[in-house]
This record gives structure tokens, C-alpha cells and sequence, in this order.
């Protein structure tokens, strides 16, 4: 009797690859999209669609790239396999885009779209000119100004971690129109001392920095003092200067010896869902430093 011979599959490697490569967003997915409640079943095709047109419009794609595309799908609550929205890219009609552009009807919902377009396009490489060119008509469809687009960008780098200098000499990032600028003149403080860093995420209410103040004179205790006269004691209360919103603290300093300062550089409400992965990408790249 003939001795039956075992078949062996071909392209192990690849077809192992592909599947780990969608497994990956399974493990360690990213936030919710700020999208995946406001987008129904046939308008998120149409986002995925589109996303996959931005980044295939260089003409080819990289694994990192599609990852990030299969992490960006999940997160939305659509399936990671790819290739069935590349198939879809010619036939996309001018209507569905138009569709589309309207149900995007806040800024919010349009720049959350842009910020994915920008994720997954830079990821791995510097965008081409064509990326470029896309992204620059995908935004024109819309009136966003020069600031929300900078912030944006902001946090495409931060989020990628392709980091900014925020020293406080680098007048760039520091007196940038991105940072909001707080000054506490009406609390005069001494001995201040910050509790975060310049360049720290911060979340909302964040002790960014203590000092001790006198309490004003309506409560000003009065002590019998020996020898039957009396005194005031002017007590003294620890005060805390927390951070009026969430963002990353680009600067911090004393002004007159009394006065904090801060600047921090806003999240937009679309990216708020990214609060837990910013703080864990910060730390993981001080635990690498």
C-alpha cells in the first residue's frame, strides 16, 4: 500500500504574518473613537474607505501602516481586515463623499477624522507630497482655523512620539498661540513649589504647584497673651494651583518671587478618550530614558 503524502500549505510565513498583524489590534487596542457612537454602519465604511485612500495615495503601503489602519478600524468598531476596503476605494462615488462630509457636521467629528488620517499616514514615514495634497482638499471641504489645525498636528506628533522641545528657552513651543497662558496674581504664595514637570501630561484639576499663603484678616484668630493683652496670629495655609484643563504643561514659573504662572498646551475635547494612552506613552518613554 501506497504510503499517503502529507501536503504541505504554501506561503506559511506570509499567511502567519497576516494573521498576527490582525490579532496585534485585538491585544492592545487603541481608544474609542470619538466617532464610534456618532457614525452609522454605512458612513463608517465610508470613513474607512477614505482613511484607506489617504494612506494608499503614496501608491503602496508598510506593515506599520497596516497596523495602525487595522488598530484605527477596530477602535471604530469595524473589522481589521483591510484589504476589503482597498477593494472599495474606485468605486467610492462623489456622493458618498458629500454624505459623508455632511454627517461630519462639527468640527469635532471632522477634525477627530483628519487627526486618523494623519495618524496612520505618519506613522511610519514623513507624508509624501501626495498625502499632502489629499489631506490638504479633505480639509478644505471644511473651514477649520489655522489654530485647531496646528493643535491637531500637536497631537498627532505626541501621540506618534515625535516629541517637542518644551524647554522653557524654546520660544517655538513656549509662547506658541497652542499654549493657553494662566497667571495667579490673586493668590501671592512663598515657598512655591511645582509637583509636575515642564513637557507632563496633565489631566484636568492636576496639582501643578503649592504654596503657603496668609489667611485674609476677617479670619484672624485672637490669643490671650501672657500678661492679659491681646494679639493676632496670622495663620498660614498650605494652597494648591491645579491646571484649569487637561493638556500637556509646556512651561511653568514665579513671577515677583510671590505669583505662578503656567502655560499648558490644550487636548481637544475629540482626543479626550486618548487621556489614559498619552499618560501611558509618557511613561513608557521615561522608563526607556
Amino acid at each position: 500500500m501506497a504510503k499517503a503524502t502529507s501536503s504541505i500549505p504554501t506561503n506559511i510565513a506570509s499567511k502567519l504574518k497576516t494573521k498576527l498583524s490582525n490579532v496585534k489590534p485585538l491585544l492592545d487596542p487603541l481608544p474609542t473613537s470619538y466617532l464610534a457612537d456618532k457614525l452609522d454602519d454605512h458612513n463608517k465604511n465610508i470613513y474607512a474607505t477614505l482613511l484607506s485612500a489617504v494612506i494608499l495615495s503614496k501608491g503602496s503601503i508598510t506593515n506599520n501602516e497596516s497596523r495602525m489602519l487595522s488598530m484605527l478600524l477596530s477602535r471604530l468598531g469595524l473589522d481589521g481586515d483591510i484589504s476589503r476596503y482597498f477593494r472599495q476605494i474606485d468605486d467610492i462615488s462623489e456622493n458618498q463623499i458629500l454624505e459623508f462630509a455632511k454627517v461630519l457636521n462639527n468640527d469635532d467629528k471632522r477634525l477627530s477624522f483628519i487627526f486618523d488620517c494623519l495618524l496612520a499616514s505618519r506613522c511610519d514615514k514623513p507624508l509624501t507630497n501626495e498625502q499632502v495634497e489629499v489631506i490638504n482638499d479633505l480639509c478644505n471641504l471644511w473651514k477649520f482655523s489655522e489654530n485647531d489645525i496646528h493643535l491637531m498636528v500637536f497631537w498627532v506628533s505626541e501621540t506618534l512620539g515625535i516629541t517637542n522641545d518644551l524647554s522653557a528657552n524654546n520660544d517655538d513651543i513656549v509662547d506658541s498661540p497652542l499654549s493657553t497662558y494662566i497667571e495667579k496674581k490673586d493668590q501671592p504664595l512663598k515657598n512655591i513649589k511645582f509637583k509636575v514637570r515642564v513637557g507632563e501630561f496633565c489631566s484636568e484639576n492636576t496639582t501643578i504647584a503649592t504654596g503657603i499663603k496668609k489667611i485674609s484678616e476677617k479670619n484672624t484668630i485672637f490669643l490671650q497673651r501672657v500678661g492679659g493683652t491681646q494679639g493676632r496670629k496670622i495663620e498660614e495655609k498650605i494652597i494648591e494651583i491645579r491646571l484649569s484643563g487637561v493638556g500637556l504643561l509646556s512651561d511653568h514659573g514665579v513671577i515677583n518671587k510671590y505669583f505662578v504662572y503656567y502655560r499648558f498646551i490644550p487636548l481637544p475635547s475629540y482626543l479626550f478618550d486618548w487621556q489614559d494612552c498619552l499618560k501611558e506613552l509618557q511613561k513608557n518613554s521615561s522608563d526607556k530614558d
